[in-house]
């Protein structure tokens, strides 16, 4: 696990996820609050979103992100009231894909 971030009672970190068939699914988002740890793929498919740099502002947690059709960026994750599955939204397309960026201390460009 690498970014570890509390936010409130709840512990978020990147990691490497684990497919079904025991191969890497890439680093991606993972939660906790001292009990089971949760995973999310981000945007799905094969490539790792390496999820970093996270901060919590108001009931958001903001972080930066790769996604095939941004590239990398801010996003923003909020959890519905049974704390399951977060919505991601892109909190600003700064640069079109082809640019490599670095929002925050992002080290993963596109």
């Amino acid at each position: 696990p690498t970014s570890l971030y509390a936010m409130g009672p709840t512990l978020v970190f990147s990691a490497c996820m684990i497919s079904a068939d025991g191969q890497s699914a890439g680093t991606e988002l993972h939660w906790t609050d001292g009990g089971n740890v949760k995973e999310f793929e981000l945007f799905g498919g094969h490539d790792s979103s390496y999820p970093d740099s996270f901060l919590a502002f108001k009931d958001r947690l903001v972080l930066a992100a790769t996604s095939e059709f941004a590239g990398r960026e801010l996003w923003t994750l909020t959890w519905g009231a049974s704390g399951a599955k977060p919505d991601a939204e892109l909190l600003k397309d700064i640069l079109p894909p082809e640019v490599i960026t670095f929002p925050l201390a992002g080290r993963k460009g596109r």
